[in-house]
């Protein structure tokens, strides 16, 4: 699973062999990094590679399109295996980086890494002032900030993203406040090498920028992501999120996008290998026709045995997480046909709906309301005959005359119950909680979060021994959801 990809600009200077010499350093200092990789020294030669079980160092160099790819597989505690790889184009005014994080998988049940780090050798070639310049941007570790001199800059990234080669991570300042929502000193070394960080230093600019952009800017302390002309996600803070939450939230969104990308098969370390070797054997003397055609056909039959391979890999990815994929989409099609619905009853009505600002985000479609109804019964059950003349109780009965409690919230409850209520937590179980709406932590008590969110958090012990019982749990869990 690719977790991270970046491409960026670096100066010319960063040559193939500053380049490996310092990825070679970086490797020997690494935790989990077996012995006799530490001692792996750069050799002028046009592949290497050394393994060591399950982990391996290798690069190679063509030298004809000057590109440079490098590899790291390493295993950790937990038996993942995660992959690094490092692709350098050289060219005469500036080089292309291209960075690429990923993890395999090893059961379906494998919890996402929503806390993997950079690559230290990517925060350590833009310390040592390796990045080079992005159009107007440069590409460094640090923010790039937007005033009333340069404000136009600031615009054209937001309208012009699509001449960038990284994405405008554009911050604005909040309207009654001199502090931002997040650290931008922080989220610029989150997304060194992925993207660019661009920030207003005061409020003053917002108001240029809706101009100048057409209100695709963010404000108020939001945040735009900008990867192209017309491409563009706006991010806001919830009440609830601290700093360091809303960060997580902007960096990630750019992981989980970026991540989409991949380094060109061409530029692959594979591919590039097998073009060396194929280069070797058609210049052997010493081959003869056949010689050469069967080395040849078996090297490329290798070729495309990796490229099989990765794609298998991935295709087994897409299958495991389907689940939530299938589960969003089916949320976002009852959204969809809840509101069609109450469109059309609309038109068929002579009452008034009413509209009501709120925050929090809805869970399931219809959530608030049916929150709201079920206060209005409680309500209810307190009145007496006195307050029942009243023109407020007149209001709340023609309400809840007029609206029903959906279907949906009471199959969530039935659904969430069931699961909880097992004796045996298993991956079944862990997997229909997962389609019901939690997110799973944990491992001798599973932790469940409810849609994410850490104030909805439920205790489920994984062996029936442990604890209170199911029917116990079920009765909490649905209390602090839906009551």
């Amino acid at each position: 699973m690719i977790v991270l990809y970046g491409k960026f600009y670096v100066r010319k200077e960063l040559k193939t062999e500053v380049f490996l010499k310092k990825t070679l350093a970086w490797i020997s200092g690494m935790k989990f990094i077996p012995e006799k990789f530490k001692a792996i020294k750069y050799k002028q030669v046009e592949m290497n590679e050394i393994q060591d079980g399950a982990n391996l160092v290798e690069y190679a160099i063509d030298t004809e399109q000057k590109t440079t790819a490098f590899c790291l597989k390493l295993e950790n505690e937990k038996g993942e295996l995660w992959r690094t790889d490092l692709v350098l184009q050289e060219n005469e005014q500036q080089g292309i980086m291209q960075i690429r994080l990923a993890r395999e998988q090893r059961r379906a049940t494998a919890e996402q890494d929503a806390n993997f780090r950079l690559p230290w050798i990517l925060r350590q070639l833009l310390k040592e002032g390796y990045g080079g310049k992005d159009n107007e941007l440069p590409v460094e570790d640090k923010p790039f900030f937007i005033d009333m001199e340069n404000w136009k800059l600031g615009a054209h990234c937001i309208m012009n993203a699509d001449r960038f080669l990284m994405p405008i991570v554009y911050v604005s300042m909040p309207f009654y406040s001199d502090e931002y929502f997040l650290d931008v000193r922080e989220l610029a070394v989150d997304l060194a090498g992925i993207a660019h960080v661009v920030v207003e230093t005061d409020s003053s600019v917002t108001a240029k920028m809706k101009e100048e952009t057409t209100g695709k800017n963010p404000y108020n302390g939001a945040v735009g992501i900008y990867y192209g002309k017309d491409d563009f996600v706006r991010i806001t803070k919830n009440t609830w999120d601290n700093k360091n939450q809303f960060r997580w939230k902007v960096s990630h969104s750019v992981y989980a996008r970026m991540a989409m990308l991949n380094i060109p098969e061409k530029q692959s370390i594979s591919r590039i290998t097998s073009n060396i070797l194929l280069k070797k054997v058609h210049n052997n003397p010493q081959l003869s026709e056949k010689e050469r055609k069967i080395q040849e056909l078996e090297i490329q039959l290798e070729q495309k045995s990796i490229e099989l391979e990765e794609s298998k890999q991935e295709l087994q990815e897409y299958v495991e997480t389907f689940g939530n994929k299938e589960k969003a989409v089916y949320d976002l099609e009852a959204k969809v046909q809840y509101y069609q619905s109450v469109l059309e009853s609309k038109k068929d009505m002579n009452g008034t709906a009413i509209l009501l600002n709120y925050t929090e985000k809805e869970f399931y479609p219809e959530e608030i309301k049916d929150i709201l109804l079920e206060l209005l019964n409680k309500i209810e059950k307190h009145i007496g005959e006195a307050e029942k003349k009243r023109r407020s109780y007149h209001v709340m009965q023609d309400i809840k005359a007029c609206n029903t409690i959906s279907q949906y919230r009471t199959e969530m409850q039935q659904s969430i119950r069931e699961i909880i209520e097992r004796r045996n937590v298993n991956e079944r179980t862990i997997a229909d909680l997962q389609r019901a709406g939690f997110e799973m932590k944990g491992n001798d008590h599973q932790k469940a979060y409810f849609h994410g969110d850490g104030r909805y958090m439920v205790t489920i012990a994984s062996t029936p021994s442990e604890g209170r019982g199911g029917n116990n749990t079920a009765h909490d869990a649905l209390d602090l959801l839906f009551k």
